[in-house]
């Protein structure tokens, strides 16, 4: 999803994850914006896109790509 600028919906399951796993939605956006890597997530029609927030920490994002939006299925820290 490198440079879109398409709208960001949250699944419930993504927005329990964040409040759990100490996630912001800036990291998730920074995430999808600009990736290390993306590949096929498990879910069809899902992408995993993963990027390093800091020199410890890397954050891994479940999302699928909409032609409006795009829907956040889950987040966690690697």
């Amino acid at each position: 999803m490198r440079g879109t600028d398409k709208p960001l919906r949250f699944e419930v399951h993504a927005e329990e994850r964040m409040r759990e796993r100490g996630v912001s939605a800036t990291q998730i956006e920074r995430t999808l914006r600009s990736p290390d890597k993306e590949r096929q997530a498990r879910r069809p029609g899902a992408r995993r896109y993963e990027k390093a927030i800091s020199s410890r920490r890397r954050l891994a994002v479940i999302a699928e790509p909409g032609q409006d939006f795009v829907t956040v299925i889950t987040v966690w820290w690697m």
